[in-house]
């Protein structure tokens, strides 16, 4: 199997509503080479959106442009600071970066992913052993403290009666909602979500299915394309758990793991007309 990893980033990051220049980010993203060199792939390309230059082999940086002149800014989001980059991009314009990096992308199968995300020693291989019918694929992702990180997902809010399940009578936010999936749950494609910062999908999907480019980061634009995306007939989400991903800063996971009382639930859920 070929792969193209399409790494989006910024070298200003947002925290608690403002930013700051992460001095962390050249270093992260060297790693993540270096991880994915590890992975002895045969047929591999990195491209990066958000960064001038990086001198690495097989990696290239893709250029993206606005296109929109209402393009929302962050500060309109509640930001504050100057969010534009060297040349007057907008860096919250993560979906024109992964939309140019899926249009110039050489191989089939794209990952896309944050500049957070590195790949452990069985990603490969265990993309071998699942093989390469799917559309969209999810993997196992870990944080550093070895839980589970939003990595298959029921979306809590599509008007269902899978949201009441999900949501234990939660009325309102999203904290302690169930919804983070077993793995061998797979039937319920219709209800499910998957957050933009890591996934893995065929370029002929993303060049038909691409980011809203009026959307920028923090305007639920992963929300959008997936509901977008799995209301279109045939389409679905497949789980690859044999491959492993693991975020190399902490960050939780804004949902919880089903209890055993909402896994029997949702396993004889059936799809409502």
């Amino acid at each position: 199997m070929n792969f193209t990893f399409a790494i989006s980033t910024c070298l200003n990051k947002v925290s608690n509503g403002k930013s700051y220049y992460d001095k962390e980010t050249i270093p992260r993203i060297h790693k993540i080479i270096d991880d994915i060199e590890n992975l002895k792939i045969l047929n591999y390309e990195i491209l990066i959106a958000g960064l001038n230059s990086i001198d690495r082999k097989n990696t290239k940086v893709v250029k993206y442009y606005e296109k929109h002149e209402n393009l929302p800014s962050l500060n309109s989001l509640n930001f504050e600071g100057d969010f534009k980059e060297e040349g007057g991009w907008h860096p919250g314009h993560i979906t024109a970066k992964k939309n140019e990096m899926a249009k110039c992308a050489k191989y089939e199968n794209i990952v896309f992913s944050h500049d957070y995300y590195t790949y452990n020693q069985d990603w490969y291989d265990g993309y071998l052993r699942y093989g390469d019918d799917f559309k969209v694929c999810c993997n196992k992702v870990m944080t550093l403290k070895n839980e589970r990180y939003m990595d298959w997902m029921i979306w809590p809010f599509n008007g269902s009666k899978l949201d009441y399940i999900v949501s234990s009578g939660i009325e309102s936010g999203h904290q302690d909602r169930e919804c983070l999936i077993p793995y061998d749950i797979t039937h319920l494609s219709k209800y499910m979500y998957v957050q933009g910062s890591y996934w893995v999908a065929k370029k002929e999907i993303m060049l038909k299915f691409p980011l809203d480019e009026n959307k920028v980061w923090g305007m639920g634009e992963d929300v959008e394309w997936s509901m977008r995306y799995r209301n279109y007939p045939g389409n679905y989400f497949s789980i690859n758990q044999r491959s492993t991903c693991t975020l190399l800063k902490e960050k939780k996971s804004v949902f919880k793991e089903c209890s055993s009382k909402t896994i029997e639930k949702i396993k004889n859920f059936n799809y409502e007309h």
